[in-house]
């Protein structure tokens, strides 16, 4: 499948992958034009993200409401300024193709947890309902308006574990009339939750017991403090900027 599939206003996925590590950034596309997207800049620190460097690979995912994702696989993208705008121009250079892989394991919860989807937007309260090391899920009464394709923080607490969980949500279902589920892939690898998850798939596999899948008519708790919502905060800046200059090699590239 080729850019034809996508349009102007679609979101979009771009993954920088260096080394064994990934990190996964929201965007959106501007315009197609032939092979080319053009797609809005991304900002760190309020600084431009350079996404043309020698030291990563990049793949991009589009993705599309109701349907699976489509996956471009080393794409490569270059700065150009259209009006005296900067934009990436991402240019694939293989077919793409749909995303419909089977998914890693599910742990289903259940939990009660905090989540921001969108910067500096408010806490909600949610119900977890369930985590794998590719991404979580989790139900809440408010419905988020264009929800899809924004950044997203989960925050919850299991085991005497707090887990802070950065992601994009990729899926917004309406179950019902008082709950919308938010599907979500993760940004960045997260080794404390993937031991999490092996450790509780265990106990469940020695307790010969199938994991539980919590009501969807759930309603989210109340928050214990209000103080809660302002610590969890979703800071993507903050807490992505060191593991992107590492990607890059030198702090120059984010620019």
């Amino acid at each position: 499948m080729t850019f034809t599939e996508a349009q102007a206003g679609d979101n979009l996925i771009i993954q920088i992958v260096f080394g064994k590590q990934n990190i996964d950034l929201p965007s959106k596309i501007v315009s197609v034009r032939k092979e080319s997207l053009i797609v809005d800049i991304i900002y760190l620190n309020k600084k431009m993200l350079n996404l043309e460097n020698e030291h990563i690979r990049m793949n991009l995912m589009l993705i599309r409401e109701g349907k699976v994702p489509i996956v471009w696989k080393n794409v490569t993208c270059k700065i150009i300024k259209e009006n005296e705008q900067a934009f990436y121009q991402i240019t694939a250079h293989s077919e793409g193709y749909e995303n419909n892989r089977r998914e890693a394991f599910r742990l289903f919860l259940g939990n009660d947890g905090v989540a921001q989807v969108g910067i500096n937007k408010k806490a909600l309260e949610v119900i977890v309902r369930d985590v794998s090391e590719n991404g979580f899920s989790f139900l809440t009464s408010i419905d988020v308006k264009m929800a899809v394709g924004e950044p997203v923080r989960l925050v919850f607490v299991d085991l005497d574990i707090t887990f802070s969980l950065m992601g994009i949500v990729v899926r917004k279902v309406n179950v019902n009339e008082k709950e919308v589920l938010y599907g979500c892939k993760l940004s960045v690898r997260n080794n404390k939750l993937l031991k999490y998850i092996n450790s509780k798939q265990r106990k469940e596999i020695s307790a010969v017991k199938k994991p539980k899948t919590p009501l969807m008519g759930t309603k989210a708790s109340k928050m214990k403090k209000q103080k809660d919502s302002k610590k969890n905060r979703y800071e993507i800046t903050a807490e992505m900027r060191d593991l992107l200059i590492k990607a890059f090699n030198q702090e120059d590239d984010i620019k």
